[in-house]
């Protein structure tokens, strides 16, 4: 019986041990489970996180932007919206630039922009002026910053102004809203130029297109202007200004420009309306002469300025090597279409004004050259010798050299030979005439006879 009792013993051990096997198999189950649970659960933290993270910093962006645009002050993504730069820089409307950098792009504007955005805007002959902030550091599509265009520079929180399509200015103080208000808003008025002195032409003929208006009299002058003067606005691009032809001449050109100056009307109230458009080469329009030249001279370092200067100095001394006589060759010619107004009845000088802005037409003229406007030079005088007897005037055949105080000059006798006199310097003083100077010469608007100059007035010596 022993036998059944062991067999008995050893099967209640195999139902405890096959027991345990079994609830250390639950045991491992849950536990995998519950670490599944967890790790499932961090998870679904993790991405919620980055969710909530990513719209907050969504939501940031929104109330930025709308910070800055809340004033009137627009905020414009440099590289995104190159539309909207274009139009500021190269529209001709104004528009007033504040320049952030990476820290403070979204960031609130300064109330002394707000505040200055809100007096321009107030203004009746400046309040079409946009406002705009924009990171003036960060690259736009073309891979150039704003600053790296325009040359402004490395420090942010300054203000550009953009007008008329003339090279943009830079206000670094910013003292207060009315300090600067003060500063900026003759740039952004328009108007006709009136050319008093060389350097007003100088400023205009630098224009990818203008418009000249010739008259001898100031009503002519004054009407001219009374009929351009509310077209001003609409065509920025294009500088108008007026020349008083009774003392300026406008002139160098060909004698087929002359010939289709329009006949001047009898009694008329008005004169003479010329448009001159820089054409574009192939690469597109090209941007203003003056322009060029300031970012050109920005951008060029000290060292390229020392190279320059030797490179200049050793091509004076060596002569100039046969690659640069080749470049000179096959430098483009600069092109200018010109055409006059023909009739100023109706529609038909705003219609010439909207043909000069967009560039002239095919049937205009093309000369190489530009005209030019300067002084209309005064006739020479001649200056004669007064005669060496005072009062008493006598001829060199009857001075003997005794007749004064009863004694000889010194260094003529009377019995010597009569020699005939020495050619006077000042006789017939006639100085070299510059190109285009010559008598009579046919300007642009009328020979140099036909323009009424007092000799007084013309004689008269202008500092320009």
């Amino acid at each position: 019986m022993p036998s059944n009792r062991s067999n008995a013993a050893a099967a209640a051990m195999s139902k405890r041990a096959l027991k345990k096997q079994e609830n250390a198999a639950l045991n491992s189950a849950s536990l995998l489970t519950q670490k599944q649970f967890w790790y499932g659960l961090g998870f679904m933290f993790l991405v919620g996180g980055i969710s909530i993270f990513q719209f907050g910093l969504m939501l940031s962006n929104l109330l930025g932007v709308a910070n800055v645009a809340n004033a009137g002050v627009h905020y414009v993504d440099v590289a995104s919206e190159d539309a909207k730069l274009k139009e500021a820089f190269f529209g001709g409307d104004p528009h007033v630039l504040y320049c952030t950098g990476e820290k403070t792009e979204l960031a609130p504007t300064p109330k002394v922009v707000v505040d200055l955005a809100r007096m321009i805007q107030k203004d009746k002959k400046a309040g079409d002026t946009k406002f705009i902030t924009a990171n003036c550091f960060k690259p736009m599509s073309s891979g150039k910053t704003i600053a790296e265009r325009f040359s402004f520079g490395k420090n942010e929180g300054f203000v550009a102004v953009f007008a008329n399509e003339d090279p943009p200015v830079q206000l670094n103080y910013l003292q207060s809203a009315e300090y600067v208000a003060k500063q900026i808003k003759p740039m952004l008025k328009t108007g006709i130029t009136k050319i008093v002195y060389k350097k007003d032409w100088d400023k205009i003929k630098k224009k990818r297109s203008f418009l000249l208006l010739g008259g001898k009299t100031h009503p002519k002058l004054n009407n001219m202007h009374a009929v351009f003067s509310p077209e001003v606005k609409n065509y920025r691009k294009t500088k108008i200004a007026t020349v008083d032809t009774s003392f300026w001449e406008v002139n160098q050109l060909d004698e087929e420009f002359v010939k289709a100056l329009p006949a001047p009307e009898e009694d008329s109230e008005f004169g003479t309306a010329m448009c001159v458009v820089k054409e574009p080469t192939a690469g597109g329009p090209e941007p203003d002469e003056e322009e060029d030249e300031k970012a050109e001279e920005k951008a060029k370092t000290e060292e390229e300025k020392r190279a320059e200067a030797k490179k200049a100095f050793k091509d004076g001394k060596d002569g100039k090597k046969e690659e640069e006589k080749k470049d000179e060759k096959n430098k483009k010619v600069k092109k200018y279409r010109i055409a006059y107004l023909d009739s100023w009845e109706g529609d038909a000088p705003r219609q010439f004004l909207e043909k000069c802005a967009a560039g002239g037409e095919e049937s205009w003229k093309v000369a190489n050259k530009r005209p030019e406007v300067r002084v209309i030079p005064s006739k020479p005088k001649v200056v004669k010798r007064p005669s060496r007897g005072g009062a008493e005037k006598v001829t060199a055949s009857e001075d003997d050299g005794t007749k004064k105080g009863g004694k000889e000059r010194i260094g003529r006798r009377a019995d010597d030979e009569e020699k005939p006199e020495e050619e006077d310097d000042f006789e017939d003083f006639n100085p070299e005439q510059g190109e285009g100077e010559g008598e009579g010469e046919e300007g642009l608007f009328g020979t140099e006879e036909e323009q009424d100059v007092g000799e007084d007035e013309a004689a008269v010596d202008v500092e320009l």
